[in-house]
């Protein structure tokens, strides 16, 4: 037996919902009756829907993390760079180089990022 649930008569015409055996039913009625929408939730689905979206969060903290304490061990490395740069010279010629050095890393540090990223999302 269906226990038919409807809502105000403001949203009748959009759509109702239905319970049924621990499943809720969500039909919708005139509005998209071409489409004949009928979703059917249950329960015990939506707990796994809910654990397997934990994961995801979790596997995508741990990309930020390590793509994270990639970017600060080569932030640290260019800057001993740099400190090394000015101390032998600082001519326009070596910043400039040091500014093309920090560009290539960057970039190679967003290709990895998006690698790993790519990676860890074949993993799921």
């Amino acid at each position: 037996m269906y226990n038919k649930l409807h809502l105000p008569p403001k949203y009748r015409g959009s759509f109702s919902i239905i319970y049924k055996n621990n499943s809720w039913l969500i039909s919708t009625s005139p509005l998209l009756s071409s489409l004949q929408l009928i979703f059917s939730f249950n329960r015990s689905l939506l707990a796994k829907i809910n654990i397997i979206y934990i994961f995801f969060i979790i596997q995508v903290l741990a990309l930020l993390v390590k793509s994270y304490s990639k970017i600060v061990k080569a932030s640290f490395k260019l800057n001993l760079f740099h400190l090394n740069i000015h101390e032998e010279s600082s001519d326009m010629n070596s910043q400039l180089k040091l500014y093309l050095i920090m560009k290539k890393g960057l970039k190679l540090m967003k290709k990895n990022f998006y690698q790993t990223w790519a990676k860890s999302s074949q993993d799921i």
